[in-house]
């Protein structure tokens, strides 16, 4: 299955389901569109996540490694699914929260998930292009989740050299 399948069950929410329950789940497809993709997109740059990375953690380091891109369409992408996510948590867990619960809210949602999309793909579309800015992408990628998982980069110790005292 594509991630845009959700992307587009969202849209199908939001046009045939104008209610609470509608807004909220097209919210939490437009959400789950957006972060597969991007999902999609790190494993195409050829980030590794670690087996000890539980799938919680994925929402939060997901944004991290594209706001740390070093790109600013795909730095952008990481500030919005962060935001996006924010969302997704309100129209699932805050059921107390109607303002979440509005066709304007859920639209924007949908609208910025696409816009995730788009610009990732955009991205991906330059891959193996000379000048193009998937691979630069990618490594700075890498890069970070490096950073990530393993730590800064060990530096060796001073050498310690005998004064002849």
């Amino acid at each position: 299955m594509s991630p845009f399948e959700f992307w587009r069950l969202a849209d199908r929410l939001i046009h045939n389901e104008p209610n609470a329950e509608g807004f909220r789940s097209a919210i939490s497809r437009a959400y789950y569109a957006a972060f597969h993709t991007a999902l999609s997109f790190l494993d195409e740059a050829g980030v590794v996540f670690p087996r000890t990375v539980k799938r919680g953690e994925l929402h939060r380091i997901v944004p991290d490694l594209l706001i740390n891109s070093g790109d600013t369409d795909v730095a952008s992408t990481g500030m919005m699914l962060g935001n996006l996510r924010d969302e997704r948590n309100r129209a699932d867990y805050d059921l107390w929260d109607a303002s979440i619960e509005s066709d304007p809210n859920a639209r924007y949602c949908h609208g910025e998930a696409g816009t995730i999309i788009a610009k990732l793909n955009a991205c991906r579309q330059t891959r193996g292009q000379a000048g193009g800015r998937f691979d630069t992408v990618a490594a700075a990628l890498r890069v970070r989740a490096a950073f990530l998982f393993q730590g800064p980069p060990s530096s060796s110790p001073p050498s310690s050299t005998s004064s002849g005292s």
